[in-house]
């Protein structure tokens, strides 16, 4: 029912054992455990993207103190518990500054880690859905099963966790453009230097430079003229017996 011609990834639970076998759908959770930093905060390693979220809610009051026992706990529940208690806190300032600060720790998140990375991309464009049946500013406020079973359309919830996903799915794919993009430019002098030299030995074959084989053929028929020469100078005859023994000398095997 909730399929109005729009495809849906459907998470809450930050487990495995949530998920139908072979789901990785469990890494979108806030609460997933992993390892990334911020380049704006250098030598800061958080340790999920709920982590990430609290840390930036104290800092943005200025509650050094909270942010602190964020950073110390390993509980992403602890974590949320004390950004709860942010000593001066305004509705108004957080909700200016909530989503963006998601979206940036989920970019975070996923960036960091080629197999996370690939799990969010891997889910196209459909739209993540957080089934969070008691949230309904982050999540739809209905489990999965009801979300399935009700119109999208009258979905209770928000959910902002599924869009803040969303637009980190989308600032990774222009990363990616981008990335692709440079690496072309850093290619393209070094195939125009080619595609020169190509063009100029094709005007003029004379300056394309003799192989390998050519080079022997020219050597064996040097040392075939010294041969014919008249023997008298014994320099000239030193340097013929010196060149022969060169000749004979067996080819070594190539290093393996």
């Amino acid at each position: 029912m909730a399929t109005d011609n729009t495809e849906f990834v459907f998470f809450y639970g930050d487990s495995a054992s949530e998920y139908p076998p072979g789901s990785k759908n469990y890494v979108l959770s806030q609460w997933f455990d992993c390892k990334f930093s911020d380049p704006e905060q250098p030598g800061v390693i958080f340790t999920s993207a709920e982590q990430f979220m609290m840390a930036g809610k104290a800092r943005l009051f200025g509650d050094s103190a909270t942010l602190a026992l964020i950073m110390e706990a390993r509980d992403p529940g602890c974590m949320k518990a004390l950004g709860r208690q942010v000593a001066g806190f305004k509705p108004d300032v957080w909700d200016a500054a909530a989503f963006d600060l998601v979206v940036r720790g989920n970019f975070l998140k996923f960036g960091a880690d080629p197999e996370l990375r690939e799990v969010l991309l891997g889910t196209g464009d459909a739209l993540l859905v957080e089934t969070a049946p008691e949230d309904r500013l982050w999540g739809i406020g209905l489990d999965e099963e009801t979300a399935r079973a009700t119109p999208a359309s009258e979905w209770p919830g928000r959910n902002l966790l599924g869009k803040a996903l969303v637009e980190a799915r989308e600032q990774l794919r222009r990363q990616e453009q981008q990335q692709d993009t440079e690496r072309q430019k850093e290619a393209e002098p070094a195939q125009e230097d080619s595609a020169k030299k190509r063009k100029a030995v094709a005007e003029d074959p004379q300056q394309q430079p003799a192989d390998d084989g050519e080079q022997l053929l020219q050597g064996q028929d040097e040392a075939a003229e010294e041969e014919e020469a008249p023997e008298g100078n014994p320099r000239e005859k030193r340097q013929r017996v010196e060149c022969q023994e060169v000749l004979d000398t067996p080819e070594e095997a190539p290093n393996a």
